[in-house]
């Protein structure tokens, strides 16, 4: 485990592209020309996971977690025709912090034309006291294409620690071209008057785009309702897309909406990255 309070810098840098017998209808095998990382970084890039057509990515921070004071960044780019998926093996855990210090982690999505990149990672949970920034921004051409899940958990909520990190800062920009075709940021933290555990009441697992995010019922109010959806269009120009916002008591319910979504990518990802982990 890494000392808390020890903060660290690291950078990683992995590219896609596609190198035999690339069409545009269609995606060829894939291969990793570039591949870089620094403490506390590393990129794992499996020879033999999912499909030959689609190359899985999982990156790692040393010591199991981002410590207060880590600031790190990661650039994923695919290059014409390639597909990618960004995943993980185990859910990013923010680390509490003595000293009050921001931990910060940018990502970077780079998307070429013809080419698809899967952000399906596993959720990101706040210890108590954690002083969380993320951003992520993504640059992409007309004919590219993301699927983007961001997802997160109260806490540790087998130690008590629902909605008691100090503060979770997230924005999310989609750049097409030249053009910003999407933006949203969050900021989640207690206000006077009015803490996150007594808004959130028994939901733990918040989509960070869910639009009524701060959902409050009034009082003595009867909720039932183990997941909140909702789906809306987004276009823009010649894009289209969309953006769905859940809400849910636990990490199994949110998987029941997610599971949607990752389905039909199954043949072209060659599994699920989310196999036996909410089910």
């Amino acid at each position: 485990m890494v000392a808390m309070g020890t903060a660290r810098h690291g950078h990683a840098t992995v590219v896609l592209e596609c190198h035999d017998h690339c069409k545009e209808s269609e995606y060829g095998a894939v291969e990793v020309v570039t591949l870089k990382h620094s403490y506390p970084l590393k990129v794992l890039v499996p020879e033999h996971t999912g499909n030959p057509k689609c190359k899985w990515i999982f990156p790692i921070v040393f010591g199991g977690g981002l410590v207060g004071g880590d600031n790190v960044e990661i650039i994923i780019e695919t290059k014409p025709n390639t597909c990618g998926l960004l995943t993980s093996q185990e859910s990013t855990k923010v680390y509490h912090c003595e000293d009050d210090l921001l931990t910060t982690q940018k990502m970077n999505y780079i998307i070429g034309d013809n080419s698809l990149l899967c952000v399906l990672p596993d959720y990101c949970v706040c210890y108590k006291d954690a002083n969380f920034l993320q951003t992520q921004n993504v640059q992409m051409t007309e004919s590219g294409n993301i699927i983007l899940l961001d997802w997160m958990t109260c806490g540790r909520s087998a130690l008590k620690e629902q909605w008691l990190f100090k503060s979770y800062k997230n924005s999310i920009q989609i750049d097409v071209g030249s053009n910003t075709v999407y933006k949203d940021s969050i900021h989640i933290h207690d206000v006077p008057g009015l803490k996150m555990k007594s808004s959130m009441k028994n939901y733990q697992v918040p989509n960070i785009d869910w639009e009524c995010y701060f959902y409050a019922p009034a009082v003595g109010e009867s909720v039932k309702t183990d997941v909140i959806c909702t789906v809306s269009t987004l276009q823009k120009g010649g894009m289209s897309g969309l953006y769905l916002r859940f809400l849910a008591i636990n990490t199994a319910q949110a998987y029941t909406v997610i599971k949607e979504i990752v389905d039909p990518l199954l043949p072209l990802l060659g599994a699920d990255p989310f196999q036996n982990k909410y089910g």
